[in-house]
């Protein structure tokens, strides 16, 4: 059964096609191996001529009844001066074939329409077809995209390198809480890996493969937030630790001088008081965010976070854990607090840690060991949305 495009051949004669005949409205055939004349062209390069010279809504027809479609040619249909849809011509269940070959330079086409396009060119960099008309956003997204742009948050940003590196969405626990934007999206010959890396920096978060084998990236704040996953304590209150404990209060996480950087700028903020007090400690941090803004808030929040000594856990080992399920449930990232009575007596000190490191020693059915590690949590207090009180905290979150 064949389908009634509604479009006629007008004319004739000779020469590439068309020669000034009368077309039939806006419509235009593409017909290889055939007669040119009327509104019937043989050649790519004719057709697109004639296509470009017609202002409105056109339509250009392929028909491969008398020869095989190529198009090999620069062909700007001009697409300012209306849309343009080419259209197969064969019957209701075919598609009609169309070859893009090498030195073809297609611009100006606003939907393709029953075409079996085969790309055959070693000089195309990119092909797409839509089916709908592209919207104005649409463009500016595909626009952005060419100049490897793409302003999108952190952990949209990381499910799309872990469908471009083809980690399976089962295998991941990406955040839906991402507090930064990034834009940049040039992968410049990095690694997945990297990539992953510089966004995780941008979002101050964690990326790592938890003990189910997900890889997962958590938000800013998480471990900031979120409740103690597991008490140490030497008084029998909770999971308790054999052999020395030692907790620093050390200058190495030390930060008064942060530099902030994406492709384009930096930003830079210094704690001057802080520097005159104990010298300097400067850092600089590689970011693909996508404002200055977002720069200038990280830079200022971790200098005010860091300027002061931090609380850090060397490795403690818990020996046979007393609480299986708590300590087998333990991931990195999550809020760990111990608890300490120096020399036995006394006050019982306490102390909150980002856990670092799990370490896991086992020798024989009875010779399980488990050694946790604790990185420093902000040593401030700040205001988070949907989890602060107002008057509480007066910090305000980066």
């Amino acid at each position: 059964m064949s389908r009634n495009r509604g479009f006629g051949v007008i004319g004739g004669g000779g020469g590439g096609g068309g020669g000034g005949a009368t077309r039939n409205g806006m419509d235009f055939v593409f017909r290889p191996g055939g007669a040119a004349g009327g509104n019937v062209y043989t050649s790519d390069v004719t057709l697109s001529a004639a296509v470009a010279a017609a202002y409105g809504a056109r339509r250009v027809f392929v028909d491969t009844s008398m020869g095989v479609a190529i198009w090999e040619s620069t062909m700007d249909f001009k697409t300012e001066q209306g849309p343009v849809e080419v259209l197969g011509t064969d019957s209701v269940v075919a598609t009609t074939a169309l070859e893009i070959a090498t030195g073809a330079n297609i611009r100006g086409v606003s939907r393709w329409t029953d075409l079996d396009i085969t790309v055959t060119s070693t000089t195309v960099q990119d092909v797409a077809v839509f089916s709908t008309c592209l919207s104005a956003t649409n463009a500016d997204v595909m626009n952005a995209l060419g100049r490897g742009t793409l302003t999108e948050s952190t952990a949209d940003r990381l499910s799309r390198l872990a469908d471009a590196a083809g980690v399976p969405a089962a295998w991941r626990d990406i955040t839906t809480e991402s507090v930064a934007e990034v834009d940049q999206l040039a992968y410049a010959g990095q690694s997945a890996l990297a990539a992953m890396q510089q966004v995780e920096r941008g979002e101050q978060g964690r990326l790592f493969v938890s003990a189910d084998g997900l890889l997962t990236f958590a938000y800013r704040w998480a471990a900031y937030t979120a409740a103690s996953a597991i008490t140490l304590s030497d008084d029998g209150a909770g999971q308790g630790y054999s052999g020395t404990i030692q907790i620093r209060q050390s200058d190495q996480d030390m930060l008064n001088d942060i530099t902030v950087s994406n492709a384009t700028t930096s930003v830079q903020y210094i704690d001057t008081t802080a520097v005159t007090a104990d010298g300097p400690y400067a850092d600089a941090i590689d970011t693909n965010l996508s404002t200055s803004e977002q720069m200038e808030s990280m830079a200022f929040g971790l200098v005010n976070e860091r300027k002061t000594q931090t609380t850090r856990m060397e490795p403690i080992l818990l020996g046979y854990p007393s609480d299986w399920p708590t300590v087998l449930a333990l991931e990195l990232n999550q809020k760990m607090t111990v608890e300490h009575t120096p020399m036995g007596v006394g006050s019982q000190a306490s102390y909150s840690v980002i856990i670092s490191q799990i370490a896991w020693s086992i020798t024989g059915a009875s010779g399980w060991r488990c050694t946790l590690a604790g990185a420093p949590l902000p040593a401030v207090s700040y205001w988070i949305l949907d989890v602060s009180t107002l008057g509480t905290d007066t910090t305000p979150g980066y």
